[in-house]
């Protein structure tokens, strides 16, 4: 899949939040996106999965203009910063919604000795949203978009997550966005920042440094 939005513009009363905006992302590729606190990031993704309207907007799928939301489409799996999960949803239940292995999760993931049974606001802040990032990249679907994943996760299982998607990014395309700005620098195949609601792409980590974002 080749997934883009194109010229993007957002306001929220007489603010721009986003300006003409541009971001590209195909199957077999990570795409990262950075960008400082309130530079526009969620609302993007937001717009982008047809959570918000924009004044204008184009969404396309292989080069194909997209007019309805695009989670009608089916194909793409969205982890937005808040909780996912219903709090009353036992994790053998969320695993069945979502349809993925809980058997590979727990292979994956011996140390967080998961009671299946339990219910989602009984779990601690890591262990929710390792299950949430595990559900929205595994589940059968095209476009993969992750805002905030590895907020609350030890170094660890930030580089079982990255493991995990290095393997899913051959059958899918990637959007990433994190404030943990490093594993976004190793994993990303191509690197968008976004700064007071205009993109830029980066092509160099020296771009980076002259905009400061790496002190």
């Amino acid at each position: 899949m080749i997934f883009e939005t194109d010229s993007i513009e957002l306001f929220y009363g007489n603010k721009k939040v986003l300006n003409s905006v541009y971001l590209k992302a195909e199957t077999g590729k990570i795409t990262g996106l950075l960008g400082r606190n309130g530079s526009g990031k969620s609302s993007l993704f937001n717009v982008a999965f047809g959570h918000s309207k924009a004044q204008h907007y184009h969404i396309k799928l292989n080069s194909k203009v997209y007019l309805k939301p695009l989670y009608t489409s089916k194909k793409v799996s969205y982890l937005h910063q808040k909780k996912l999960l219903p709090k009353h949803l036992s994790i053998k239940s969320a695993f069945e919604l979502y349809d993925v292995s809980i058997g590979l999760f727990i292979t994956e993931f011996p140390e967080l000795k998961i009671d299946i049974n339990k219910k989602s606001n009984k779990l601690s802040g890591g262990e929710r949203r390792i299950i949430e990032i595990y559900l929205v990249l595994m589940r059968k679907c095209d476009l993969v978009i992750l805002d905030e994943p590895f907020n609350h996760l030890s170094p660890l299982n930030i580089e079982k997550i990255e493991a995990l998607l290095l393997k899913e990014k051959q059958n899918k395309a990637i959007i990433i966005s994190d404030h943990i700005f490093r594993p976004i620098l190793r994993l990303s195949d191509t690197i968008y920042f976004l700064d007071k609601g205009n993109m830029k792409k980066i092509e160099s980590k020296k771009e980076l440094e002259e905009l400061n974002y790496l002190t």
